[in-house]
């Protein structure tokens, strides 16, 4: 039989958690339940006890596969412009011979019309070139020891390659390295791709949105293309007014040279006739 009528007194707990990394924490409260960086503790006896954590580094090994697999994207698509050869045999249609062609054949022609067109475009290499020295540059060493390298192979140009192992064991055991690297501030990796970024497509003063346009800004109808385009057309335009005037005046001279044939025969059926 247990005797519940006396009465019983107790203290609070006073329970001190330290890390090999210099933390240090005392809990002094009137409950053994607490939780510290996501870890909850139950206390439940006097004495030391030794525990070892691993860091949840799922979260952030996908963010980054998921990062590489669309930046890799990007730079493959972009490569593949600037080294895409053009297809001579394909000239652009005129619109008579549209006339003659189905949808689906003009659609083909078309595409094939235009393969080539960005082959060795500048701007395009030098944004390739500016990406992979912003994500290498001085940092070879240090990504390749944290699992991230360029590819051997020359067609990737630009792109990376994650060995998933070697970083997740450089964000279990080195994160904070990881962070400094890579999102720190301005002249870490990430920084200095955003500034690359906003530079060549951040705005209607970028500088593809100046070669080519940029949707929803100013540039979408004045840029360098568009530009071009209005003076070929003008330049056409200018062109067939003056064939206009000169086959008018030809004809003229025709209209003037037949009147006067018509009337040395009517001369000369005169003088036969004389």
């Amino acid at each position: 039989m247990v005797d519940f009528s006396g009465i019983a007194s107790g203290s609070n707990s006073y329970i001190k958690v330290s890390g090999d990394d210099g933390f240090s924490k005392v809990i002094n409260e009137q409950k053994n339940n607490f939780s510290i960086d996501g870890i909850d503790y139950s206390i439940y006896n006097k004495g030391t006890s030794e525990i070892t954590s691993k860091k949840d580094t799922t979260k952030a090994l996908d963010n980054m596969k998921g990062f590489v697999q669309d930046y890799n994207k990007i730079m493959d698509k972009m490569y593949s412009l600037i080294t895409e050869k053009s297809k001579k045999d394909y000239q652009p249609l005129t619109e008579e011979q549209k006339k003659d062609m189905s949808e689906e054949e003009v659609k083909k022609w078309e595409a094939n019309a235009k393969k080539g067109i960005l082959r060795n475009d500048s701007e395009m290499r030098r944004f390739i070139n500016d990406m992979q020295n912003a994500i290498f540059g001085d940092n070879i060493k240090v990504l390749s020891e944290m699992g991230v390298t360029s590819p051997q192979d020359y067609n990737k140009k630009g792109q990376i390659s994650l060995n998933e192992d070697k970083f997740t064991k450089s964000l279990e055991y080195n994160s904070d390295k990881v962070y400094k690297l890579f999102a720190k501030d301005k002249s870490s990796i990430m920084g200095k791709m955003n500034d690359i970024l906003n530079k060549n497509i951040g705005g209607s003063s970028s500088i593809f949105a100046r070669k080519a346009g940029l949707e929803r800004t100013s540039s979408v109808v004045k840029n360098f293309y568009s530009e071009q385009i209005k003076r070929q057309e003008d330049m056409i335009k200018n062109l067939q007014r003056k064939m206009d005037t000169k086959e008018n005046a030809l004809y003229k001279k025709f209209a003037d040279l037949e009147a006067s044939m018509n009337k040395l025969n009517s001369q000369m059926s005169y003088f036969m006739q004389a």
